[in-house]
């Protein structure tokens, strides 16, 4: 059996492979797993990991779960295995497909007796020839604090995924605590059912607020919009809530104008933002169908209650993980929706982004919210003896340039930048990485809405440097590299 193979087993009970290079992830086990191959063998197995498969169609597929067993020739992709996870195998005489609802997982052909999965060269998906490796602890606060599980399932729906160098261990980290923490009884069912059958077809509306801390922009609500289709969300932040109804007009001018498609229905409560007069007149004008929730029945607008709670847990993760203020909430929020959509969820099979952009998210250039660093000041901006960078903290991603949104410690500005370094400080220790988002084949994103934060700073029209990672006794010396 080719490497590059691997065969449908009806039989077996879990994934299994001798290529060890097809691992994205891997962890030794702390209970051997026996199994019994084919001659009657038995052989103990000790480690097991996700690998990345890449379909000759393009495609990619994850498998967790896949035993690394080297004496076993060949690979095995188990049936049952995937069924606990609702993707049913359909056999065919020529072929079987694997299928999770409506959509195709992926698709094999029969080879004589057997059915074989053919996939590109001996290369894992393309999130796995990332050369640099991250701590755990640090791309899960880049990701916004999301479980090891779906940042494996992240690794084949998003390009440029930061590799991690050990594995998760059972570790409390403090900003998940603080952020997160529930009562012990408290559970959550979500939906997994989409409604639509496209993009922009149904939208879920909700307001958050209002917070008891002002933005520095004076904000105190915010509204969401939620694709029911992709589950995309785009977050705008306001002073009060009266400005919905303008908000919606944004919102359907950037994702009509992006997707090319209308805006059908609207899903929203019953609150006087939503029925106001000028709200009913602006749907009926455009032609969209309002759907109300009946009164004091928030569970019908689920999907919009589900993302608000996604939101307002993300969010306070990041600002207790970093020393910044609360009044940054909504950078934080901000920072969050711009994660989620680009982030897998338990009901669409792709990311949100890719759904509505129809391309994989670009995560090559991920930082620690809240990350202490240095931002280059342009020579126009300073005299000869002045400092040549200035303290600033991440606070996300800026949509339409390549930059990031940080905040100027000494001023109190926010401020898009493009060359700066961080220092990411996690449990695992400081160090000092620079990013190049001038790479010729990064895709960046750009014009892409997901939460649209007040006071915008300037722009700053800078270069990058390689990836590194320095550590902090050569700090010094590193910023050197900062001099024109």
């Amino acid at each position: 059996m080719g490497k590059t193979e691997w065969l449908v087993d009806s039989g077996a009970s879990l994934h299994m492979t001798s290529v060890r290079d097809k691992f994205v992830s891997m962890k030794e086990l702390k209970t051997p797993v026996r199994i019994t191959i084919a001659d009657g063998k038995k052989i103990d197995t000790v480690a097991m990991g996700t690998v990345g498969l890449k379909m000759m169609d393009e495609a990619s597929v994850a498998l967790s779960g896949v035993l690394y067993i080297p004496e076993v020739e060949g690979s095995l992709i188990s049936v049952a295995k995937l069924a606990e996870k609702d993707v049913v195998a359909q056999f065919s005489k020529d072929k079987c497909v694997f299928r999770y609802g409506d959509a195709t997982v992926m698709e094999t052909k029969r080879c004589g007796s057997v059915y074989k999965l053919k996939s590109v060269g001996d290369e894992v998906c393309h999130a796995a020839t990332t050369s640099r490796k991250e701590p755990w602890a640090v791309v899960h606060a880049c990701l916004g604090h999301i479980p090891f599980k779906r940042y494996e399932q992240l690794m084949t729906t998003a390009d440029g995924v930061p590799r991690v160098a050990d594995a998760p261990i059972d570790h409390v980290y403090a900003g998940c605590c603080m952020g997160k923490m529930r009562e012990g009884n408290f559970s959550r069912s979500p939906e997994k059912t989409v409604k639509s059958a496209g993009v922009l077809d149904l939208i879920h509306s909700d307001i958050m607020g209002p917070k008891q801390t002002k933005a520095p922009g004076g904000c105190t609500y915010a509204v969401m919009f939620i694709d029911d289709f992709s589950r995309h969300v785009t977050v705008y932040f306001m002073k009060k809530k009266a400005e919905v109804l303008e908000k919606l007009k944004m919102f359907k001018a950037d994702m009509e104008n992006a997707t090319g498609r209308k805006i059908k229905r609207i899903r929203s409560g019953n609150g006087g933002e939503y029925t106001g007069r000028l709200f009913k007149e602006y749907l009926s004008k455009q032609g969209i169908r309002h759907e109300k929730t009946v009164p004091y029945t928030p569970q019908q607008n689920g999907l919009a209650e589900r993302t608000n709670r996604s939101l307002v847990e993300m969010a306070p993760c990041m600002l207790y993980s970093e020393p910044i203020d609360k009044k940054w909430w909504v950078e934080a929020i901000n920072t969050s929706a711009w994660i989620i959509n680009r982030i897998p969820n338990t009901v669409t099979v792709k990311t949100p982004y890719e759904i509505v952009y129809q391309k994989k998210p670009q995560l090559k250039n991920l930082k620690v919210f809240g990350a202490l660093g240095y931002g280059h000041i342009p020579d126009e901006k300073r005299r000869k003896l002045d400092a040549k960078a200035f303290k600033c903290r991440v606070l996300g991603y800026e949509d339409g340039v390549k930059g990031y949104r940080v905040l100027d410690v000494a001023t109190g500005q926010v401020k898009i930048v493009r060359t700066v370094k961080f220092m990411e400080t996690t449990s695992t220790g400081d160090f000092m990485t620079e990013v190049d988002s001038d790479d010729k084949d990064d895709d960046e994103d750009v014009a892409t809405p997901h939460a649209i934060a007040p006071s915008r700073g300037q722009t700053q029209t800078l270069t990058f440097f390689n990836d590194e990672v320095v550590p902090p006794q050569r700090l010094q010396s590193f910023l050197h590299l900062l001099t024109p």
